[in-house]
């Protein structure tokens, strides 16, 4: 968890340096739960790509997430 969670930080924080209206990721683990969280605390919004046969505990970690985001 933790190792996901310094990239993303690190990333938006690059994001929002560079003037990024928003972020985008494919993941359908604890990479995407990281980067809808510190997106929506960055207030960036998010799109999260998510293929098939995901964990739906994974899924639902996503959506809340991702519904903090502006």
């Amino acid at each position: 968890g933790s190792f996901k969670d310094r990239g993303a930080v690190v990333a938006l924080a690059l994001a929002r340096e560079l003037g990024a209206g928003g972020t985008l990721t494919a993941s359908s683990g604890n990479a995407a739960s990281a980067v809808a969280a510190y997106s929506a605390a960055a207030g960036l919004d998010c799109l999260v790509l998510i293929g098939p046969g995901s964990v739906p505990n994974k899924l639902q970690q996503v959506l809340e997430d991702c519904s903090n985001s502006p």
